[in-house]
């Protein structure tokens, strides 16, 4: 109930019974006649998540005034609310309140005047009233009877719970990702402000998009909750976007042309707030015409029967999320003759996205695919952790990382989208869970195009890099002796500012050679986010009995091999 809605007329004085005193004794000796009155609006055929609005009228038809009558509201024989209520003498008053029903079945909403019988009624029978709503099932959500379902050339089903509308919202509103785009439709930009200005008002949601063999795309999603076309509406119109009010196959609808090739139509339906948008690249066909032909679901068919056909992937995405988190929603994706699955979920430290797919053909992974960031061995498996661009610059608290391993049959990724403060921590959780799928025992490995640095100041010795392990922080560096005489480095030290420390080389190196060693270098905790880490480099060696000491500096980009 929303007590903060509730109508009082100046005839009936109504406090929430909470801290306030019964009745004074005095009164308790008079006879008392009270009536009561409940009335529901729900007439029409209620789903749930729709609301009902009640009326009670409690009347006092006798003589004498009435004080802190008290007055209780049950909903199946539960408590729901209770009131202290004061009536004059022949003088009544109304209460009024919604209730949004959690789920379908009978609901009776019971009022009983004076239920502790502290008051002597006269006719007990009429100081209590009740009414029965019926809620009505919802229909099953087989959103591919919102599409034509022939001439699919591949789609994306999905599903939404909880505050999973919110989370999609979240990451789409910053980040260009196409497993989450499928789930928007042409209409990207409505039904992302949909999901995140309505959030609070979805419970669920179903949906589908369908790729068609001639270059069309239609989208569906269905919005269990207290939201409205009406809301709905006023989303739409704040694009500037003229509306339409059409009929669909009797239903009341609302249209609106996004663009030349982009429609979207919405309406309510069987306990579904429905949204339906079509991009035709002929620049015929709209929403409208496609959500008044009936469609027979065939496609969902092909969906399950093709995803369960492909044992190994279904296992692979089973549980493919952390253990202490909160189910947000899922995706079963059907693309370019691959399968896919997705799932969306949460907990205290951020959102993620996770998704594995069929190759489709096989990858050669003799071959190295392409990596943007960083490479991180395990035996045989290498996965690419790299950071997701914005859309909108940067500054955010918030960011996102995406890790990435591919075997011949699959690829994995996981998005991580937690606050900038927590990503050193979601880079490591994220590798163990891709690891803790045994995809392969071996995967491609990964290039990049980035590259790091070593430079000596002293034009005596030249140093590169070889390598550089991101886990455990050792440089493998090579150095060379430029002079005309053997040198011998005997220490050295390889740390950000403020973490100097020498370690022992022990490194002989003749004239005009070089000589490779491992340097750890220390470094202070930083965001994985930087794009590089510049290391202080100084050497100490002897050359013809005499010592001497040369400074450099070893750049590592936190996007390198």
């Amino acid at each position: 109930m929303d007590f903060k809605s509730v109508l009082v007329y100046s005839i009936i004085v109504i406090v929430v019974a909470l801290g306030v005193a019964y009745a004074l004794s005095s009164q308790l000796k008079y006879t008392y006649s009270i009536s009561t009155t409940l009335l529901s609006n729900g007439t029409h055929t209620v789903y749930p998540f729709q609301k009902s609005g009640f009326k009670l009228y409690i009347n006092n038809t006798g003589s004498k005034s009435v004080t802190s009558l008290p007055l209780l509201i049950y909903i199946n024989g539960n408590p729901f609310g209770n009131y202290k209520v004061t009536l004059p003498a022949g003088k009544g008053g109304a209460i009024y309140w919604n209730y949004t029903y959690p789920a379908n079945g009978t609901y009776t909403f019971e009022v009983i005047a004076d239920p502790g019988h502290l008051f002597d009624i006269q006719n007990r029978s009429l100081a209590q009233a009740s009414v029965t709503v019926n809620v009505s099932a919802q229909q099953s959500p087989e959103v591919y009877t919102s599409v034509p379902n022939n001439g699919i050339s591949g789609t994306d089903t999905f599903a939404i719970f909880r505050n999973g509308s919110s989370a999609l919202a979240n990451i789409a509103l910053g980040y260009n990702i196409s497993v989450v785009n499928q789930m928007l439709g042409p209409a990207h930009s409505i039904v992302l402000r949909t999901l995140q200005n309505l959030a609070g008002t979805i419970n669920a949601g179903r949906g589908a998009i369908s790729y068609y063999k001639n270059g069309s795309i239609a989208y569906t999603t269905w919005l269990q909750g207290t939201l409205s076309p009406g809301i709905v509406a006023a989303i739409v119109n704040s694009f500037s976007v003229p509306m339409t009010s059409i009929s669909l196959n009797g239903t009341p609808a609302l249209y609106a042309a996004v663009s030349n090739t982009v429609s979207v139509c919405f309406f309510y339906s069987n306990g579904w707030t429905k949204m339906i948008s079509y991009y035709n690249n002929t620049s015929s066909g709209t929403c409208s015409n496609i959500a008044a032909s009936a469609h027979t679901d065939s496609e969902s068919a092909l969906i399950s029967s093709g995803f369960n056909s492909t044992p190994r992937l279904a296992n692979l995405s089973s549980n493919f999320y952390y253990t202490n988190s909160i189910y947000l929603g899922s995706a079963i994706t059907h693309l370019n003759g691959s399968f896919g699955a997705a799932s969306l979920f949460g907990n205290q430290y951020g959102t993620y996205l996770s998704y594995i797919k069929q190759n489709v053909p096989s990858v050669d992974i003799s071959r190295n695919q392409t990596c943007n960031g960083i490479v991180y061995p395990s035996g045989n498996v290498f996965i690419c952790s790299s950071f997701v661009a914005p859309l909108y610059g940067s500054g955010e608290t918030t960011a996102l990382i995406n890790e990435t391993v591919v075997t011949s049959n699959y690829t994995a990724s996981l998005y991580s989208f937690v606050n900038s403060s927590n990503l050193r921590q979601a880079n490591e959780n994220g590798l163990r869970l891709l690891l803790s799928r045994n995809i392969s025992s071996r995967s491609a490995g990964w290039n990049t195009p980035f590259r790091n640095t070593c430079t000596i100041l002293n034009v005596s010795i030249s140093c590169n890099v070889l390598g550089f392990n991101h886990t455990t922080s050792f440089a493998s560096l090579r150095f060379v002796n430029n002079l005309g005489s053997t040198i011998k480095i005997s220490s050295a030290s390889c740390a950000v500012s403020g973490a100097h420390q020498n370690e022992a080389l022990n490194l002989s190196i003749a004239q005009g050679q070089s000589a490779n060693a491992i340097l750890y270098c220390y470094n202070l905790p930083v965001p994985v986010a930087t794009a590089q880490t510049s290391y202080s480099l100084s050497l100490n060696y002897t050359i013809n009995g005499m010592v001497q000491r040369a400074y450099g500096y070893v750049n590592i980009s936190n996007f390198a091999v």
